[in-house]
């Protein structure tokens, strides 16, 4: 296992949108799912290179509408655009940002928002101070054999005590597989939301 003096030696930056979300509108609706009345939510991963841009999408929770599913690749790989992701030494390199679309019918219910959590971690007590449960964005360097390091907690404002807890959560093997630092044959600065929640 990886200790924390390794993880938190330096920090890196995840790859952070530059084009205003949401980068879908009405007319972006493929026209054989509206056609079907079909509906329901993307959630997928951008791989973005160190110059802003996505080259790859893989879907990581269905809107069980393949329709669906590739058009939200397609309209995010065409729109989006990043500042790109920042190693430990100051340098551009490739990142993964997670999004989540939902695919509605009735334009009010159009949603974009960043997907998450991704893993939960129950404690016996939270900080004092904090809000339960309490949800923390970390970003960290993986390379392609999938050893996590350089774990920078992200924010929002929470309890600096929830820190080395997260970062620990990263070294596990709990964690997803690196399909991005694969796909990249390259390291690559990935995110993860941890939701800390009071034990029962």
């Amino acid at each position: 296992m990886i200790g924390l003096e390794s993880l938190f030696l330096s920090g890196v930056l995840a790859a952070v949108p530059t084009t205003p979300l949401p980068w879908f509108e009405m007319s972006d609706y493929p026209v054989y799912a509206f056609q079907r009345r079909q509906e329901g939510a993307t959630a997928f991963e951008l791989l973005v290179d160190p110059r802003g841009k996505p080259v790859n999408c893989i879907v990581i929770q269905s809107s069980s509408s393949d329709a669906l599913d590739r058009q939200a690749c397609n309209v995010a790989m065409r729109k989006a655009r990043f500042a790109a992701a920042i190693d430990a030494n100051g340098a551009p390199v490739y990142g993964t940002y997670r999004t989540k679309v939902t695919w509605a019918l009735d334009p009010e219910h159009w949603a974009q928002m960043e997907a998450g959590p991704d893993l939960e971690v129950n404690l016996s007590q939270l900080p004092e101070g904090t809000v339960q449960p309490v949800d923390v964005k970390f970003a960290y360097l993986v390379d392609a054999s999938g050893r996590a390091s350089n774990c920078t907690p992200m924010g929002p404002v929470h309890s600096k005590l929830l820190d080395p807890l997260g970062c620990q959560q990263l070294t596990s093997k709990a964690q997803r597989p690196p399909s991005a630092a694969k796909a990249a044959n390259a390291e690559v600065v990935q995110t993860t939301w941890i939701r800390f929640s009071p034990s029962d």
